[in-house]
């Protein structure tokens, strides 16, 4: 994995606790404790693995 994608993904991951940590509803919560799993798994998988489920400029509420 390139430094910079590691570096992004390290950025997301960040942000995503941070608002995991808001009051929230369930469904938000569930959605965010996703996203945290994936993020954690593609900081942890290899290169070639990697998915590419989240864009780059991806935020937690863009299909709400």
């Amino acid at each position: 994995m390139m430094r910079m994608d590691r570096q992004e993904l390290k950025r997301k991951l960040e942000y995503t606790r941070r608002v995991a940590l808001e009051p929230t509803d369930p469904l938000t919560r569930e959605r965010l404790a996703q996203m945290i799993e994936e993020l954690e798994f593609q900081l942890l998988a290899p290169t070639a693995r990697r998915s590419a489920s989240i864009p780059s400029r991806w935020t937690p509420f863009a299909d709400t």
